[in-house]
């Protein structure tokens, strides 16, 4: 009885750490719905600052996270892993307290730079995030196609259409 008692206490203080509103059904079956929901024109239109923009960005990848599931196939757990790389790209490029010119940072030059940084392992690169990355920004920007959010021109890596066959 000690140990049910103990449990019970435990997963109450759990509870009361939560957001009362991660336990809502009501909310958590609207936010699915986003997650799974067919959105378009992904943009910055109307994001202010840093903070403005980085709430889109996770709306948008969350909405990939989705779209990888629905469309790649792919496993839920996988899917997040590639939201949250994406996500963590799109917040480095934003600069400090501006709103960034493009919405989605794809020139070369930029790329190179977000690639290093967020694979940097100590002194070297990580491989294996490197190629997580690579694979996500693969992804997202056939995402970001299909979504109408970026046209095909712009939708490249290393100079071949993102989504070519």
């Amino acid at each position: 009885m000690g140990l049910i008692r103990r449990a019970g206490r435990e997963l109450r203080k759990i509870k009361d750490m939560l957001n009362p509103v991660w336990i809502d059904p009501e909310f958590l079956k609207s936010r699915l719905e986003f997650i799974l929901g067919r959105h378009e024109n992904w943009n910055l239109d109307g994001c202010r600052t840093r903070r403005q923009a980085i709430t889109r960005y996770d709306d948008m990848t969350c909405n990939f996270m989705g779209w990888l599931a629905a469309h790649k196939k792919m496993d839920w757990c996988t899917a997040e892993y590639h939201r949250q790389l994406m996500l963590d790209y799109l917040a480095e490029a934003l600069p400090d307290k501006k709103k960034p010119r493009e919405p989605f940072p794809f020139a070369e030059k930029e790329m190179d730079r977000l690639l290093a940084s967020l694979a940097k392992d100590m002194m070297w690169l990580d491989s294996t995030k490197l190629f997580g990355l690579l694979n996500s920004l693969y992804w997202f920007m056939e995402f970001l196609e299909d979504t109408r959010s970026l046209d095909r021109g712009k939708a490249s890596l290393g100079g071949r259409p993102a989504s070519a066959s």
